[in-house]
């Protein structure tokens, strides 16, 4: 049985303590979502990643007690886009999974709003090779 590599073990830190919901104080919700399947996520890491997130998170409805957990509501993903901003916000951003790259549109556009920069580019370069396959073929 193959064992992670320290490096793999380090850059998926943040994927498992968001798997496992380990000290979750977010939560995340689609505009088609219930409430039951809103995404767990962590402050700190939502604005270590975003500007906009830590400056939302500064606003006094956000200071509240550490056992109550605040959910946001992002209207202008899907459940399933959601999930892979999420997943790119937790990786070590190298470079796009298959699930992020199946909403590179629509995770550009939220990219480009909550001003993740690195995920902007990185969608905007996966559209831009997608189009020249497609223009390729033509």
């Amino acid at each position: 049985m193959a064992t992670p590599t320290n490096k793999e073990h380090f850059s998926g830190g943040l994927a498992k303590v968001l798997a496992e919901k380990w000290q979750v104080d977010v939560m995340l919700k689609a505009k088609n979502s219930d409430e039951g399947s809103a995404i767990s996520a962590h402050k700190l890491i939502l604005a270590s990643r975003s500007e906009v997130f830590k400056n939302m998170f500064e606003l006094d409805e956000f200071k509240t007690s550490t056992k109550h957990v605040e959910t946001i509501t992002l209207s202008e993903m899907k459940h399933e886009e959601l999930e892979a901003f999420v997943e790119f916000i937790c990786s070590d951003g190298s470079m796009l999974s298959a699930n992020v790259k199946q909403h590179a549109r629509s995770l550009y556009l939220a990219a480009d709003k909550y001003e993740i920069l690195h995920l902007r580019d990185l969608c905007m370069q996966n559209r831009a090779y997608i189009f020249s396959e497609f223009v390729e073929f033509s």
